[in-house]
Protein backbone atom coordinates (compact mmCIF):
# COMPACT_ATOMS: atom_id res chain seq x y z
CA UNK A 1 0.00 0.00 0.00
CA UNK A 2 1.09 3.41 -0.83
CA UNK A 3 2.24 6.27 2.10
CA UNK A 4 -0.12 8.11 0.99
CA UNK A 5 -3.40 5.58 1.10
CA UNK A 6 -1.79 4.15 4.71
CA UNK A 7 -2.08 8.23 5.69
CA UNK A 8 -5.84 8.37 4.17
CA UNK A 9 -7.17 4.69 6.18
CA UNK A 10 -5.42 5.40 9.31
CA UNK A 11 -7.54 8.64 9.20
CA UNK A 12 -10.30 6.92 7.71
CA UNK A 13 -10.01 4.29 10.76
CA UNK A 14 -9.71 7.48 13.44
CA UNK A 15 -12.63 9.39 12.11
CA UNK A 16 -15.42 6.29 12.01
CA UNK A 17 -13.54 3.90 14.50
CA UNK A 18 -12.58 0.13 14.03
CA UNK A 19 -16.36 -1.19 14.79
CA UNK A 20 -17.75 0.44 11.79
CA UNK A 21 -14.51 -0.19 9.32
CA UNK A 22 -14.59 -3.38 10.25
CA UNK A 23 -18.79 -3.43 9.67
CA UNK A 24 -17.78 -1.56 6.29
CA UNK A 25 -15.28 -4.39 4.85
CA UNK A 26 -17.87 -7.04 5.92
CA UNK A 27 -20.76 -4.76 3.42
CA UNK A 28 -18.30 -4.62 0.96
CA UNK A 29 -17.48 -8.02 0.60
CA UNK A 30 -21.00 -8.67 0.46
CA UNK A 31 -21.21 -6.48 -2.54
CA UNK A 32 -18.39 -8.38 -4.34
CA UNK A 33 -19.96 -11.51 -3.80
CA UNK A 34 -23.78 -10.29 -5.17
CA UNK A 35 -21.59 -8.62 -7.97
CA UNK A 36 -20.25 -11.94 -9.25
CA UNK A 37 -23.61 -13.58 -8.76
CA UNK A 38 -24.93 -11.55 -11.07
CA UNK A 39 -22.76 -12.23 -13.43
CA UNK A 40 -23.44 -15.60 -13.48
CA UNK A 41 -26.59 -15.05 -13.98
CA UNK A 42 -26.70 -12.60 -17.05
CA UNK A 43 -23.86 -14.78 -18.02
CA UNK A 44 -26.16 -17.85 -18.29
CA UNK A 45 -28.66 -16.45 -19.02
CA UNK A 46 -30.77 -17.27 -22.50
CA UNK A 47 -30.52 -13.56 -23.96
CA UNK A 48 -26.64 -13.34 -23.62
CA UNK A 49 -26.09 -9.46 -23.89
CA UNK A 50 -22.19 -8.10 -24.18
CA UNK A 51 -23.37 -4.93 -23.05
CA UNK A 52 -25.01 -6.54 -19.78
CA UNK A 53 -21.96 -8.27 -19.21
CA UNK A 54 -19.73 -5.55 -19.88
CA UNK A 55 -21.37 -3.68 -16.80
CA UNK A 56 -21.73 -6.50 -14.50
CA UNK A 57 -17.62 -6.77 -14.94
CA UNK A 58 -17.13 -2.89 -14.64
CA UNK A 59 -19.19 -3.42 -10.98
CA UNK A 60 -17.06 -6.31 -10.23
CA UNK A 61 -14.05 -4.03 -10.79
CA UNK A 62 -15.32 -1.97 -8.49
CA UNK A 63 -16.27 -4.23 -5.76
CA UNK A 64 -12.58 -5.29 -6.09
CA UNK A 65 -10.88 -2.26 -5.62
CA UNK A 66 -13.74 -1.21 -2.31
CA UNK A 67 -12.67 -4.81 -0.82
CA UNK A 68 -9.19 -4.22 -1.70
CA UNK A 69 -9.00 -1.01 -0.09
CA UNK A 70 -11.12 -2.33 3.30
CA UNK A 71 -8.17 -5.05 3.66
CA UNK A 72 -5.97 -2.45 4.06
CA UNK A 73 -7.75 -1.20 6.27
CA UNK A 74 -8.36 -4.21 8.34
CA UNK A 75 -4.27 -5.08 8.27
CA UNK A 76 -3.69 -2.02 9.61
CA UNK A 77 -6.16 -2.39 12.04
CA UNK A 78 -5.20 -5.08 13.66
CA UNK A 79 -1.46 -4.67 12.90
CA UNK A 80 -0.76 -7.74 10.52
CA UNK A 81 1.74 -6.99 7.61
CA UNK A 82 2.32 -7.70 4.10
CA UNK A 83 4.49 -9.94 4.86
CA UNK A 84 2.41 -12.32 7.07
CA UNK A 85 -0.09 -12.10 4.73
CA UNK A 86 1.96 -12.39 1.34
CA UNK A 87 3.81 -15.67 3.31
CA UNK A 88 0.27 -17.07 4.41
CA UNK A 89 -0.68 -16.62 0.65
CA UNK A 90 1.89 -18.21 -0.75
CA UNK A 91 1.79 -21.14 1.24
CA UNK A 92 -1.82 -21.85 0.44
CA UNK A 93 -1.04 -20.87 -3.32
CA UNK A 94 1.44 -23.96 -3.11
CA UNK A 95 -0.96 -25.68 -1.24
CA UNK A 96 -3.48 -25.36 -4.07
CA UNK A 97 -0.76 -26.30 -6.71
CA UNK A 98 -0.47 -29.46 -4.74
CA UNK A 99 -3.75 -30.22 -5.16
CA UNK A 100 -3.88 -29.75 -8.49
CA UNK A 101 -1.20 -31.68 -8.92
CA UNK A 102 -2.27 -34.67 -7.62
CA UNK A 103 -5.84 -34.65 -9.81
CA UNK A 104 -3.58 -35.20 -12.56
Amino acid sequence: MKANEKTVFYKAIKEYGIQEQTLVACEECAELIKALSKYQRVCESQAYDKRKIQRCLNNITEELADVSIMLDQIKLMHGITEKAVSEVRAAKVERLESHLNEEE
